[in-house]
């Protein structure tokens, strides 16, 4: 039923960037995230509830509750502290004056992106067999097409926190208002290899107030969260 709806929807991609579009599937995300919401509280206090079961403690409704509300917390904290683990990683890996000194070893670049970033380390170390060909082309990469990549998009990422007004971010109602075309440019894209999952995946973690990420587990979470439905 999934696959099958997945490719019902692949028309959905033309009127992505439409305002018409975004309105309608937000519309349907607020209908429909109370729904996953509970779902998670419930899914907190039934390991509570079994535990009760195995030690033969009845759970009251007033203890189940507080299970719920303490096992939400914890979920967040918990996933609070491992993005700020990340974006450590994040931060000193893709800092503008660190990016430049690569330049005087061009090569040295492509190593330290390996094991330094996170998402590109989970790419290149994946064993899933769709991530074989990006890993063959990746290896294929120059180092320095990669580092200028990089460049190019931290320095658009720097420029554009220093020129967002947060008040006016705020109040942006089109996907034009944002004004993220250049991330989707040839200047921070390497076909088949480096482009909006990645960068958004780079640029999320380095400046989380601004910019939205796109990979793949988040826009499945957006398809469940409206309802698996097609858009015509």
């Amino acid at each position: 039923m999934l696959i099958s709806n997945l490719e019902k929807s692949n028309n959905d991609l033309s009127h992505i960037g439409e305002d018409k579009h975004i309105a309608s599937v937000f519309q349907d995300i607020e209908t429909n995230f109370y729904k996953y919401f509970q779902t998670m509280r419930d899914d907190t206090a039934s390991y509570a509830e079994q535990l009760g079961s195995v030690f033969s403690v009845k759970i009251s409704a007033t203890s189940r509750n507080k299970q719920q509300v303490s096992g939400v917390k914890s979920l967040f904290v918990n996933a609070i502290a491992e993005f700020d683990r990340e974006r450590v990683k994040y931060c000193n890996f893709f800092d503008y004056e660190s990016l430049e000194e690569f330049y005087d070893d061009p090569n040295s670049f492509k190593p330290s992106l390996k094991k330094e970033c996170p998402i590109i380390n989970r790419c290149v170390n994946s064993r899933r067999s769709e991530m074989v060909n990006w890993q063959y082309l990746f290896t294929e990469t120059a180092s320095s097409d990669l580092l200028n990549i990089f460049y190019n998009l931290i320095g658009f990422a720097d420029e554009y926190k220093q020129n967002c007004d947060l008040k006016e971010y705020a109040n942006f109602n089109s996907l034009e208002d944002f004004n993220f075309n250049y991330v989707q440019g040839e200047e921070c894209t390497i076909f088949g290899v480096i482009s909006m999952g990645i960068n958004s995946n780079i640029l999320y973690y380095t400046n989380p107030g601004i910019f939205p990420i796109r990979s793949r587990r988040d826009i499945y979470g957006l398809y469940f969260l409206t309802d698996c439905k097609p858009y015509d």
